[in-house]
This record gives C-alpha cells, structure tokens and sequence, in this order.
C-alpha cells in the first residue's frame, strides 16, 4: 500500500497543478483517490500504449523505479513507450492489488470518524465485455456490475446512477452526470464515490467565532466567519518559500488535515504561486514528516467555508498524457472486450467539502405546544438521549403542563422521526442531574385498566398455579439515572410485583419480551444495558409447572424458594440485596420494612440497569449556575451543562414542543427530552403535553424520519432524582382492581387455588447526571501535558488569506481529498 500512496500522491499534485492552470484565483477541491480509482479500474482493462500512458500519468511505473526521483517520463505520441503496465504484469498486478488492500482499510467500520469508498461499474446489458475483466474488476475493487439499457434509456441510467452516488456520499454529491452526458452509444460506466465526515481531536467554539476579513489579494479583502481555537499543534515552517504548515488532526489521529499558508502576500498574487509552482511529492512528503514537524503552542485561525467543485478532467488528462484513450481511433480496451470500439469519453469529477467548528444535532420544534426537542447520541449512535423542552414558562408552571397533558405516543413519534427533525448548531446547556425514583404502580395499573389482577375474588392466574387464589398485592418500580458531562448517563429501574402479576392472552407479549431480553442482555455493546428477572416464592406453596416454564422461557426468571411463613424480614434483605447488586447498587431498600408477612406467597422482581456514554461529549467546563424555570414565576439555580453538536430533533406545532433526541455510544440507545416552549400562567408547562401523549404519538414524533439532524445548543441541568411509587391505587384507578380484591382475583395460572391477590405494586427508580470521575481523569491529564508542554514556541497560525489543504488517512499515507481556498 505504501507504493501506491507514493503513486496516488504524486498523481496528486500533478493533477492540482494542472487544474491550476485554468483555474486562477479560484478554489479548487477533488478527491486524488476517487479520480486515480476509477481511472484504475479503466486501466484494469486498458493494453499497449493506452495502458502504458495510464500507468505514466498516474505514476504506476513508480513501483519499478527508484525512491527519490521526482523526474516522471511523460509519455507522447512521438517517442515509445518504455514499458508496459498490463494488468497481468507484475507491477500492475501489485498497483491493483493495492488498490483492494486500502479499500479495505478505507471501508473498516468505525466509531470515531465515518470514512467509506465505493465502486461500480455500469455496463449496456447488450454489449459483449470479457468475463476475466468483469472478474478482476470485482475482486479488485468490488466493483459489482450492473447490467443497464443505455441504447433505450440513457437517462433513466443517469438518473439511477446520480442516485447511486448521492446515497454513498449523504447526499452531499448530487447530479454528477449532468443532462446528456449519457446517450446511446454509452457502454460502460465505472463510477467511484468516496465520503469522510471526521470530528476535530481538538475542537472549535463557536463561541470564538467571528466576521474577520479574508485577504484574497494584497488590496482586496472579503468578509468570512473566522474560528479561532489556541492549543498545541504540529507545525513546520518552510523559509524558502515562506509558508508554514500545520497538521488539524481529527478524532484518534487516523486522519488529518494539512494546510499551507503562505507568511504573506506580495502585490496582486494570492501568495501561493511559488509553493504551487515548485511543490513536488518529494518536498511535501519530507515537510509533512513527523520528525520535522514541531509542537507548539497555536493561535489558530481558521474560516468556516464550504466548496463544490465540478471538473471535466478529460482536457486536463489528456494534456497529462494520457492520450489513446481518448482516441477512438488508437484506444486499446481489448483487455475489457474482444470489440476495438471502446474509448474513453468522459471523465467528470465532483467534490464537496465543509468546514466548521462541531458537528450538530438534531432538532425539532412544535409551535402548537411551544416545545423544543434535542437528540443527544451517544458514541456510534446505538443509544440517544431525547430532551423535550418548553419554550418558556408561565407564571407557576413548570412549563411542561401542555407538552404532558397533550402528548401522545403518535406525535413522539411523529416529532423524532429522523425526516422531521433538522440539523442544526445547537448552544446547548443541559443540567447535571441524578435522579432515583420509588412507585407503588398498584393503583396507576388500576386506574390504567389492570383491575381483575389486583382483586383476589376475581384474579386469574391459573396459568401458574392451578390453585386460584393468587392476584397482584404490589407492583413496585424503582429507577436511577445520571447525566453528566463525563458523557456518562446511568439509568437503573426496578419493576417489582409482589404475590404475582401476570398478562391476559398476551401470548405475543410474552414472546416478545423473550426476544427484547435477549437484546437488551447483548455483552457486544459499547454501553452496558442487562435486565434481570427473579421469582421468589414460597417454599411450601404449589406453584403450576406450567407458570414456572413460562417465566423462565419467556422472562429468564427463575424460582428461588423462600421461607416467607417463619422469615419474611430475612427474605425481604436478601431480594434487595439481589436488586442492589443487579442495579450497581444504586437501587437500595426496594422492598420497605413491613412490606413482606407471613402470608406473601409470591414475589416477582426485575431490575434494569443502563450506564452509557454520550456519543456527542459534553465538556465540564462549559458547565455553570444557570436558573431553572420551575413555573413563570419561581426559578432555582441548577448546574447546567453545555453542548453544541448535532443532533436528531424536531418540533410538534400543536402542542409547541421540541424533541431532542440525545444519543449513547454507538446510537442504539437514546435520550428523548420533549420540551415546552413556554410556561403559561401557574402551570409547569407540561401540562397539555402530558394530558394529550399517547404512545402512539411518541414513536411518530420520535420516529427516524420524523427527526431532522441539525445543530442544537443545548442547554441540560445536572440532575439527580431518585423516586419511590406505591402503584396500588393508580393501578386500580386505571383499571385492574380485581387483582388487588381478595374476593375477585383469579390468580390459578400460578397456583390451582383461589386464595392468591395481587397485595403491593412498588416502584422505585435513581437517575442521575453529572461529572463525577470526570473531574478528577480530566484534571490528572491536564496536569500530565502542562508538565510536559512547557518552554513551547506560541505560533500564530491565522488563516486569513489563501491556503491549501488536503486530507490524508495517516496509516497509509494516502491523501483522500485536496482543494484550495481563495475564494470565500
């Protein structure tokens, strides 16, 4: 791979030089990997001197030569050739195998930088190409053929195959083949799209942002956003030609930017025309070399641009050398078909680049409710975290009573689709908090329409015992979270029932909790997210077979037998020992002194437990004292923490909510916050919100294509909650009281008697957010690099006039993407 990074590098800067000739003054942005690959793969089926000019251009025949020499023998129609790069030639054979190994690498999965490049190749179904070549190209470049009607329908191929390639850049390249670029006569076309999208190692404020003058010229400014950041960077400074040179890592240093900036500019030159006159792969290579480079403290300036550039490279390609292979008449493609008709008639190249501080989140805003929404993903974007957030408050409100009195699952979902939320730059501050909360859920389930369950006279869970007198006592629920800026979020959450609780023709249910476990249990996570499930029954009841089968298939939970008649109070301290333990002791005490007796015959207990980190980080010291709007009147001081990225939101007009979706590590698991706009009167301004969410409407608002990424500024309090609930009367106040009623609870699923009732629903949760390991790890390694860095250089990197820049993969060597910026 090292001989073609030497090979695609010199491609590279001949190929900038070139452009450079037409175009003056302007910016320039190509991909050198994406031209040299698709060139390659027409170079797989090119022979004689068409091969020949194709491997001089691109500096194939490097391989072959000495390291060092920055001469190339160009190739012309009136001298021969000196050798030949058929693909079944030794060289070629290694350029191409090349080729395949840093595609691999290119294509390699990872968390911290999204880098991917693909080929295909588009053939006239009609037109006879060999089958050695259709094989080379695929193994080589995975380059899967795809058999098209360009003789009847020319357009439509174009139309699929700007598809193809907008979908393989994030629709940052569109409309690559302009109108009539394709006809008729078209019989192949190999295509190549390469997308990176990186996070700086070390990070621009937006803060620090500001309009600063871009000198295009020595008498000639224009206005830019100019980003500013002061910290340590690579740096070599050239006194010949009087430029400096700085390395912009991204995350994990596997790829960064390079930029060269002239000390000055003289007259009406942009102030790059020596570097570029007398750059050469040699000077770059030895000034870009770690041992030359140094570390030294930077106050850089940097301008926010963004570049598109559209090239048809045949002129310049053929003025490279590469001459047959426009030629009708001299082209020689017999190594792709056994016809001698085939030439090159195009090559069209388009590439976009952006530059800026972060990366931004997704948002959602809904007028009706005047709520905001926010995606805050964790790392891979496997898990994110949602905030929802009022506009404002009212009077005493809280400003969340219209969000949760009008919130349904339909418009959640609605509100968080991807398609619906946007992404943009967020100033986000966001409370630490820790929060563990306790429930008695018999009387919510009631009230919700779990009645029969909780009342022993007419409570049916003979599909555990096949006595009948089980029903439900209890549903006690217990969680924890924390949020924080060590972009750590733990969520704990306990569902307890005691005696029994069980689901009415609800096979489906049971199944799919089986399989939800099963996900929710995955070890191959960047995050840590394991339920747990535990009967405890009474030693000398009879239990049905059939009831202890299920719950072990279906919810993992096994029966461990206790002595409820003579030890109750040892049973309870050993079930919340189990739950302390499941719940990395942040669940404690779940079942209170008293709750247990000698006539507890059944206790049912889950735990679930989440720690993750943020995919987007939030930084510690970006956190401070900010008031809390608790209603339009009252505030408290909170510890806010702040983060601009992107993020999944949207908005929900009716109810003026915004949805914030804030992802964990790896994007499987989500924060969802639904935020009012505003908080009217003595409200929280909740209310609606709260009074008009189903489930239905959450999933639509929050669904994917609901949600737009967008950058956000979000602002979250540290926060820690920890909240206990005797559900009993809410559960029989929402519609299942007969399982709390000794006389009506039918419970012989579990047993064959009638005596069992559901006595206690209790639920008790933790959640908390804030820095703590953070402080301490953060401060040890500043003191660590302070200690080191002492004595540096400051060097002043302001990139207030033309630069050229590049970006290379770091192992390789290889340069992916070059341009130069003029032109603001």
């Amino acid at each position: 791979m090292e001989s073609l990074s030497v090979s695609t590098n010199r491609f590279t800067l001949d190929l900038y030089k070139k452009l450079n000739e037409t175009s003056k003054g302007q910016n320039i942005f190509f991909s050198p990997w994406s031209i040299a690959t698709a060139l390659a793969m027409v170079h797989l089926g090119a022979k004689g001197d068409t091969a020949t000019q194709m491997a001089e251009v691109l500096h194939f025949n490097q391989t072959a030569r000495e390291e060092g020499s920055s001469e190339t023998t160009r190739p012309s129609p009136a001298r021969p050739k000196k050798r030949k790069m058929d693909p079944e030639h030794e060289g070629g054979e290694n350029i191409h195998s090349g080729f395949k190994k840093l595609l691999s690498d290119i294509n390699k999965r990872r968390s911290t930088y999204l880098l991917k490049s693909a080929n295909r190749l588009y053939e006239e179904k009609t037109y006879p190409l060999l089958p050695k070549f259709l094989q080379l190209i695929t193994s080589y470049y995975n380059a899967k053929p795809q058999p098209v009607n360009f003789k009847r329908a020319a357009e439509q191929v174009r139309v699929q195959i700007n598809s193809w390639v907008e979908n393989k850049t994030e629709r940052k390249i569109q409309s690559l083949l302009p109108a009539g670029s394709l006809h008729s006569r078209t019989v192949l076309v190999l295509v190549n799209a390469i997308y990176f999208k990186g996070k700086w190692e070390k990070k621009f404020l937006e803060k620090n942002t500001s309009e600063m003058p871009f000198r295009i010229s020595k008498t000639k400014t224009k206005p830019v956003q100019m980003m500013f950041l002061k910290d340590k960077f690579f740096v070599f400074h050239e006194n010949t030609m009087k430029i400096r040179i700085i390395e912009l890592p991204y995350v994990e240093n596997e790829l960064s930017m390079f930029v060269v900036l002239p000390d000055d500019i003289s007259d009406n030159t942009t102030g790059l025309e020596l570097v570029e006159r007398e750059l050469t792969y040699e000077k770059l290579a030895e000034w870009t070399k770690s041992a030359n480079m140094m570390k030294a403290e930077v106050d850089l300036y940097l301008p926010k641009l963004k570049v598109e550039e559209n090239y048809d490279l045949k002129s310049p390609l053929s003025s490279m050398g590469i001459q047959n292979a426009f030629d009708p008449g001299q082209a020689d493609f017999t190594g792709m078909s056994m016809k001698k008709d085939l030439f090159i008639s195009q090559v069209i190249h388009k590439a976009f680049v952006e530059v800026n501080e972060e990366d931004k989140f997704f948002v959602f805003h809904e007028n009706t409710m005047k709520i905001r929404i926010i995606e805050l993903p964790y790392v891979e974007n496997e898990l994110s975290m949602f905030v929802v957030l009022p506009d404002d408050i009212s009077d005493n409100t809280t400003g969340l009573e219209l969000v949760e009195r009008e919130l349904t699952y339909e418009k959640l979902a609605e509100w968080t689709k991807s398609a619906n939320m946007m992404k943009a730059e967020v100033d986000l501050y966001l409370p630490k908090l820790k929060v563990e909360e306790n429930y008695d859920l018999k009387s919510p389930l009631s009230s919700m329409g779990i009645q029969n369950a909780f009342d022993p006279g007419q409570a049916d869970f003979t599909g555990m015992s096949m006595k009948k007198d089980l029903f439900i006592s209890q549903v006690i629920h217990k969680a924890f979270v924390e949020v924080n800026e060590e972009v750590q979020q733990e969520i704990a959450v306990i569902c307890h029932a005691s005696n029994v609780l069980s689901l009415k023709n609800a096979q489906d249910a049971h199944n799919g909790y089986q399989s939800l476990l099963h996900e929710i249990n995955d070890p191959n996570t960047k995050y840590i997210l394991r339920t747990a499930n535990r009967l405890y029954g009474e030693k000398t009841f009879e239990f049905l077979p059939s009831f202890l089968e299920s719950s072990e298939k279906s919810y993992h939970a096994g029966l461990e037998q206790m002595d409820f008649v003579q030890a109750w109070e040892d049973s309870r301290k050993l079930i919340n020992g189990w739950v302390e333990e499941r719940t990395e002791g942040k669940i404690q005490n779940l079942l209170a002194e008293g709750i247990l007796n000698s006539l507890t015959r059944l206790v049912l207990v889950n735990a679930i437990y989440f720690k993750g980190n943020w995919e987007e980080k939030f930084n510690k010291e970006s956190t401070s004292e900010r008031a809390f709007h608790i209603n339009k009147n009252e505030t408290r001081p909170v510890q806010m923490m702040f983060k601009e990225a992107n993020f999944n939101m949207t908005y929900i007009g009716d109810l003026q909510t915004k949805i914030l979706e804030l992802p964990y590590v790896g994007n499987e698991v989500s924060m969802i916050i639904l935020l009012p706009d505003a908080i009217q009167d003595g409200s929280t301004g909740l209310e609606r919100l709260e009074r008009e969410l189903t489930c239905e409407k959450l999933m639509d608002w929050i669904h994917p294509k609901m949600m737009d990424s967008t950058t956000v500024n979000v602002s979250l309090p540290r926060f820690k909650l920890e909240e206990h609930y005797r559900l009993n009367p809410i559960l029989i106040s929402m519609g299942m009281p007969d399982a709390f009623d000794l006389g009506k609870a039918d419970f012989s699923g579990i047993s064959p008697g009638k005596e069992l009732v559901l006595s206690e629903v209790v639920h008790k949760s933790f959640v908390e957010v804030n820095e703590e390991g953070t402080e301490a790890a953060a401060a040890t390694a500043a003191l660590i690099v302070e200690g080191c860095e002492m004595g540096v250089p400051v060097f002043e990197f302001t990139a207030d006039h033309p630069f050229v820049f590049f970006i290379r993969h770091n192992k390789t060597g290889s340069i992916l993407f070059c341009g130069r910026f003029c032109s603001p």
